[in-house]
């Protein structure tokens, strides 16, 4: 009997262990060993995209949906890294569905609308944002992730389109055309308080937040010439950070707010380069050479990488690079045509709340048992 309840304490004493390197490995975790998700199609079948997840390695090819009539796309992930949602036309028009990061409990958003697109995660992750459209029109609108809950945030007889949420959670930021005049306006999650930032007949397009919520950067064209902005949201002021005769698009921040990374394409032979701004010198530097095609830019959750679509004669793969262009690695296999911008599971720190520190003092508690009990059966 003692014996047993030796061997007992010691199983119990080893499983604490392990439960506490558990949580310690989450707590620390980093980029290197999180998911990135994105949407492509086998040369075989050009025409059926489906959503797989690769590590940033390489590693770990995983394929998550298998209908070839779903064509999904846009998969972004849920701030705490454990959904994802995407767009797909499997009934017929443009549908909002959600799922697991394993290609489980497949969620549809079933609406009344025409169509339902651009799906933008919560910083909570509480809300799904998105525009629907009933006849020409599209609105915004936000819904819960499990579909209950929808709430209409514009009621206009305009068109709205790139919409995204800050990351404090605390605007919403969204591009409206109206006669062919486009214009960037914010409102409150609760469709309150709109404004009207910039007016452009050519953009703004490209809007994306700082890390911070302080900056929000967008790009217009006026005759021929493209500017880069960031608006200020402490002082209501845009200051120009960029201008050049080329097309730029896809610009993303770096999660440190030093520097900025966009993509532009040139309007003679539509060629696309990729660039890199030293946000406190403004000096701008081409950190990957012109090639036929770049896409779906976004920096790592650590800022430590760069990661594209790179386009070739022979197809498409996911590359990623250090952000002076250095150390350039082909994520995605030659086999798989990678369609459109990937997303980089988010970095989710465990807190240290009174389980965690419980579950640390057990696994102490066990060690000493693991160290102790070869005495005490001496």
């Amino acid at each position: 009997m003692k014996r047993l309840f030796q061997n007992s304490a010691w199983l119990f004493g080893l499983l604490l262990l392990v439960q506490t390197a558990a949580l310690l490995l989450a707590r620390h975790a980093e980029a290197e060993s999180q998911m990135i998700v994105l949407f492509a199609s086998r040369p075989s079948n050009v025409n059926s995209n489906q959503i797989y997840r690769v590590r940033p390695t390489g590693d770990s090819l995983h394929q998550l949906t298998d209908n070839p009539i779903l064509y999904p796309s846009f998969p972004t992930w849920s701030p705490d890294g454990q959904q994802i949602v995407f767009t797909t036309v499997g009934k017929g028009s443009l549908r909002i569905a959600t799922m697991d990061g394993h290609g489980h409990e497949l969620i549809w958003l079933d609406t009344a609308f025409d169509a339902e697109w651009n799906p933008v995660w919560s910083p909570d992750g509480a809300w799904l944002l998105f525009l629907g459209r009933q006849g020409d029109f599209s609105d915004l609108y936000k819904i819960r992730p499990d579909g209950q809950d929808l709430q209409q945030l514009t009621h206009d007889l305009l068109v709205e389109s790139e919409p995204i949420w800050s990351p404090d959670g605390a605007w919403l930021a969204y591009v409206v055309t109206d006669n062919g005049d486009n214009s960037l306006w914010i409102r409150r999650p609760d469709g309150s308080e709109p404004r009207v930032l910039h007016r452009q007949q050519f953009g703004p397009y490209a809007l994306v937040w700082s890390s911070d919520s302080r900056w929000l950067y967008y790009s217009v064209r006026p005759n021929n010439l493209s500017i880069i902005y960031r608006y200020d949201m402490t002082t209501d002021q845009s200051e120009l950070l960029h201008a050049g005769p080329t097309y730029f698009q896809n610009i993303t921040p770096s999660p440190d707010g030093q520097s900025i990374a966009f993509i532009s394409q040139n309007s003679d032979n539509f060629r696309y380069a990729i660039w890199r701004q030293d946000l406190t010198t403004r000096d701008v530097e081409m950190i990957a050479p012109p090639s036929d095609g770049y896409r779906g830019l976004t920096y790592s959750p650590d800022g430590h990488w760069l990661l594209y679509g790179g386009r070739t004669p022979s197809g498409a793969s996911l590359y990623r690079m250090r952000p002076d262009g250095s150390a350039v690695q082909r994520i995605t296999p030659t086999n798989l045509l990678v369609n459109g911008a990937a997303h980089w599971q988010p970095i989710i720190e465990v807190d240290w709340n009174w389980e965690g520190l419980l579950m640390i003092g057990a696994g102490l508690l066990g060690l000493a048992s693991v160290r102790l009990l070869p005495k005490m059966r001496a």
